[in-house]
């Protein structure tokens, strides 16, 4: 006999659906912006090659192909030191994010994964510490 979902299959399913659903949002918008990428280069690549073979002049870049291989971090050169204090507060509270989470799914499960969140929260803590060591360090110029 085929076995459906009953209620309580469900109630007890649904507190890991929701954060499968929380990243399969992301997902779908970083394919979504990679794909539109994608098709402009390509419509842009094709008329560029239709002007080369007419022998017109070659149309200008698009705003948005330009915006998009100049805004990339690898191109923006050094990072400053702020930045690693911000991931690592980022990071910190998303480990104690996931910790409190999974702490509090314990009931479902019948074991506590909190640790999972110390991850995050331990790279946070050395961001932070990278940070401070960087601060208290002269300058080269000065």
């Amino acid at each position: 006999m085929i076995h459906l979902f009953l209620a309580t299959d469900f109630d007890r399913a649904w507190p890991f659906l929701i954060p499968i659903a929380a990243m399969a949002i992301p997902i779908v918008a970083i394919v979504t912006n990679y794909c539109q990428r994608r098709d402009l280069l390509h419509a842009w690549h094709h008329q560029r090659m239709a002007a080369l073979e007419k022998g017109i002049e070659l149309p200008a870049v698009p705003p948005e192909l330009a915006n998009a291989f100049t805004d990339r971090q690898a191109c923006a050169g050094p990072k400053k030191p702020e930045s690693h204090l911000l991931a690592g507060l980022i990071l910190m509270a998303v480990g104690g994010g996931v910790a409190l989470l999974l702490h509090t799914m314990r009931s479902l499960t019948g074991f506590d994964f909190a640790v999972v969140g110390a991850v995050p929260g331990f790279i946070g803590v050395a961001l932070l510490l990278y940070y401070s060591h960087i601060r208290s360090r002269p300058t080269p110029g000065a």
